[in-house]
């Protein structure tokens, strides 16, 4: 048939006895999965490219903030929506943490519904494969790169075990380790997701999840007025961070996952049977974007100080637009989608750890130059600009495609073969 797997996806949708993972794999229509997924895992390559789209919008906004000097960040300024993408880019890291908790928590929740144990040691193995070795790697470069002598390698020990999630214990290893905070939470979420997963599968677990809800929205709450503030700045910034902060990117990115996998399906199936909801998708995808980069552009006004300690609350609304494009993303089939779903923000999003990692001190290389070459030019993205950041996004583009290649790769493939 022309439509391909649609006719079996319309009858099988009203079929229970169906596998409903299995049939939301094939109303996707079939993905090679790169290396690191198993054969038997789902994949998509959609979410791939909002991986892409995570990694760009982080690379645009610290490359605005060192052409500016942080002059956008530290007294605020005011700029469209749309320019809110590039100077509030820093979003695009909710967006991660969206997709992180999207993709794994999928396993869990199968379990929590009768569906096979995950095994918790293989499931931290495969978290270690998939982060550590290139982790280490820039870790141990960033020790030496930013040291006067061996004995201050060791300043690179604490960063080893994420203890940079704790205020004091880590030296900044700048420009390399300003990056390195979302890796903490994210191992933190590791941490506490099987424990979830483990909850959501019982009843007695499912009502203390219920009960501890509520306690945490209190905890969240007195962190955003201020009620809850430690006596050090840093050290606020430090916990507004943490799990404690972000969990409801966390949260939400699961919930995502929960519907998709209860109606996925079903949602699909209509959207195919009724073509308006192809527009229907389109206008919601830009109703969505337009309302996140309203609020983006109202974070930009206020400086950085202000909009992370006292306006910290931003961030549920932001983690709500970015869990509203990845449905939308995965179930409604619309036109607009393809600006998104394309192979090139696919294959940066496969490149899209390697980039994170390697893209600030690539930039301060190239782009702190023009503090001193050109200061007229500081702080607009003139053609100059344009051509340094162009020139610094190939060069990153080339470290990362060479680490994955060599460093994630070998270690994806093992992950692979790792059964769950």
């Amino acid at each position: 048939s022309q439509h391909g797997p649609l006719p079996y996806v319309v009858t099988a949708a009203w079929r229970p006895s169906r596998d409903p993972a299995r049939l939301l794999q094939m109303s996707a229509g079939p993905r090679a999965a790169p290396a690191g997924i198993r054969d038997t895992a789902e994949y998509s390559r959609d979410l791939e490219a909002l991986r892409g789209v995570a990694i760009l919008l982080v690379v645009l906004f610290h490359a605005d903030g060192i052409i500016s000097g942080g002059h956008r960040a530290l007294i605020g300024s005011k700029v469209s929506p749309l320019s809110a993408f590039v100077t509030a880019g820093h979003t695009g890291v909710t967006l991660f943490f969206v997709l992180s908790a999207f993709l794994l928590s999928r396993a869990f929740l199968v379990e929590a519904n009768g569906g096979p144990r995950v095994n918790r040691v293989r499931f931290y193995e495969r978290r270690a494969m998939r982060i550590l070795p290139l982790y280490f790697v820039f870790v141990a470069t960033a020790a030496v790169a930013t040291s006067d002598a061996p004995a201050q390698w060791l300043r690179g020990l604490p960063y080893l075990f994420f203890a940079n999630s704790i205020y004091g214990v880590a030296t900044p290893l700048l420009p390399w380790s300003a990056v390195w905070w979302s890796l903490a939470t994210e191992a933190q979420f590791y941490a506490v997701l099987p424990i979830v997963g483990s909850a959501l599968g019982t009843p007695l677990g499912r009502r203390a999840l219920v009960l501890a809800v509520p306690g945490y929205v209190l905890i969240y709450r007195a962190l955003c007025t201020g009620e809850l503030h430690l006596a050090n700045g840093a050290a606020q910034v430090t916990l507004l961070n943490s799990l404690v902060g972000r969990a409801p990117a966390f949260a939400f990115g699961m919930a995502a996952a929960w519907f998709v996998q209860t109606y996925g399906v079903r949602v699909r199936a209509a959207c195919v049977l009724r073509p308006w909801t192809s527009w229907a998708g389109d206008v919601a995808l830009l109703a969505v974007a337009a309302a996140l980069g309203f609020l983006l552009s109202q974070v930009v006004s206020r400086h950085v100080a202000e909009a992370t300690l006292h306006w910290h609350a931003w961030h549920v609304a932001e983690a709500i637009c970015w869990t509203a494009v990845v449905l939308l993303i995965q179930l409604v089939p619309g036109r607009l989608r393809l600006l998104i779903c394309n192979r090139a923000l696919s294959w940066i999003g496969l490149l899209s750890y390697s980039l994170y990692l390697v893209h600030l001190p690539v930039l301060y290389r190239i782009l702190l130059p023009l503090h001193r070459s050109a200061p007229g030019g500081v702080g607009t993205w003139s053609l100059h600009v344009w051509t340094r950041v162009g020139f610094a996004l190939v060069l990153c583009t080339a470290i990362s495609a060479a680490t994955y290649v060599c460093i994630e790769r070998p270690f994806l493939v093992r992950k692979a073969k790792l059964s769950t």
